[in-house]
């Protein structure tokens, strides 16, 4: 599952970061810092692991189990406010693949934009919701975003596109809810809802376009 991946991807990376600035901070907890992060690393690799194979439903039981056989009382200020966000970002990616997968799944719910049905979404709304997705440069970034985060000057040397250009796109991004970016590192990521639009992208050229996609003639 290409989502999986993703968020594992996304996930590592954070633990990675957050403890990259820990260790110019704290010197004395070297070996508490780093039985933490594999810790972590084990709990995010076991839960992503979990979603794949058995779903939402039951990797979310996991995670809830594993985050709470942590011992948070022992952590200091910082390290227990990355943990409880890292378990709620988890969580977050749970339910909004959730929420997506049922709407896919569903037929009713598949085929509900041309019914006319009172809560079908309108046409501006879709319009508001894919337009941001609707620029090869910009889903360029999401997909260099989804294996790590990275700068402005980073993605400027990765796209080949000029910063004010770049700029230009990142900014509907964000506007969108689909990256996020990071005052103190100074890096763009993508959000759980970026993710999730990657991965439906995906799913959709293959159902719409399996022949093009495939690089059939």
């Amino acid at each position: 599952m290409v989502f999986g991946e993703q968020i594992r991807r996304i996930l590592i990376e954070r633990v990675e970061r957050h403890f990259a600035r820990r260790s110019t901070n704290v010197i004395d907890e070297d070996d508490e810092g780093s039985r933490l992060k594999e810790s972590l690393v084990r709990l995010v690799d076991r839960v992503v692991e979990s979603y794949q194979r058995d779903g939402t439903v039951t990797a979310s039981l996991l995670l809830d189990e594993l985050g709470g056989s942590l011992d948070r009382s022992s952590m200091n200020v910082p390290d227990r406010t990355f943990v409880s966000e890292l378990l709620d970002q988890m969580r977050d990616y749970f339910i909004t693949s959730n929420k997506l997968s049922w709407q896919v799944d569903d037929p009713t719910r598949r085929n509900s934009l041309f019914s006319g049905g009172k809560s079908d979404p309108s046409p501006e709304l879709v319009e508001k919701t894919l337009s941001p997705l609707a620029s090869a440069r910009r889903i360029d970034l999401l997909r260099r975003l989804s294996n790590e985060s990275d700068s402005l000057a980073g993605l400027s040397r990765g796209t080949g596109m000029q910063k004010g250009h770049l700029q230009f796109h990142l900014r509907i991004l964000l506007k969108a809810g689909l990256v996020q970016y990071d005052r103190k590192s100074r890096l763009y990521s993508i959000t759980s809802q970026g993710a999730v639009a990657i991965d439906e992208i995906s799913r959709l050229i293959c159902r719409l376009a399996p022949a093009e996609h495939s690089g059939a003639k």
